[in-house]
């Protein structure tokens, strides 16, 4: 998923909800949501996206590991990123 604009939504819903593996979410802009990028379950890869202005959560990782979450601009967001005790994000990841 690459380089689109999802906008305006409300807080009882999530931008980006990732339930697959192996998917890249790259260059987006994701604003005006509950949560901005819901990772559940899966391996994937999150850069150079710009999460903003979501109510709740910017990037939430549940029962996800080895994701790849690199050079996210991550600001207004009530909390920034979060990660269940079953997550782990890659070593590599910046």
């Amino acid at each position: 998923m690459d380089q689109f604009v999802i906008q305006n939504g409300t807080l009882l819903f999530t931008g980006i909800r990732i339930a697959s593996g192996n998917n890249t979410i790259r260059k987006n802009t994701i604003r005006g949501f509950g949560q901005g990028i819901h990772l559940l379950s899966s391996q994937n890869t999150v850069a150079w996206n710009n999460i903003t202005e979501n109510g709740r959560i910017g990037i939430v990782l549940e029962g996800s590991s080895n994701n790849h979450i690199e050079k996210n601009i991550v600001t207004k967001n009530t909390v920034g990123i979060t990660l269940d005790e079953y997550s782990r994000v890659s070593p590599t990841a910046v």
